[in-house]
């Protein structure tokens, strides 16, 4: 990875803080709702995040280097590898081909967000607030 072109930085997950960071990469301890505003791509594993994360547009990474012992452990919502291989990969050299070279499939993205956010407008705090306020009537 060209370090003078692109800044790595890394969220840890809560689970995984007894791990150290690859050389060179910056440890983000901010929310990722702050972090994914300033992003330029964004790459998840199998996070629930990557649903906030498909909400800003920004081109989103599927990094499933551990997929096979991760679909026999835990099971998966959804197989990025087979429903989305254009921004899914085994290989973070694969990723960052597509980072470095362009040609994003913005398509996969669009229909991540379809699949997994029902509403990708900004008024679901309303709905779910009115829905509240129904039910205790």
């Amino acid at each position: 990875m060209d370090f003078s072109k692109y800044n790595l930085c890394i969220k840890i997950h809560d689970v995984d803080k007894k791990h150290s960071l690859p050389e060179n990469a910056v440890n983000i301890e901010s929310s990722l709702f702050n972090i994914f505003p300033l992003a330029d791509y964004i790459i998840t594993d199998y996070s629930a995040s990557a649903c906030e994360a498909a909400l800003t547009k920004k081109p989103l990474f599927f990094y499933t280097y551990d997929i096979d012992g991760y679909k026999k452990e835990r099971g998966l919502f959804i197989d990025p590898l087979k429903e989305y291989p254009s921004i899914s990969s085994k290989s973070f050299k694969d990723i960052y081909a597509i980072i470095d070279g362009g040609g994003y499939d913005f398509e996969a993205l669009g229909s991540f967000l379809n699949r997994t956010v029902e509403t990708a407008d900004t008024c679901n705090t309303k709905r779910i607030a009115n829905k509240i306020r129904e039910s205790l009537k």
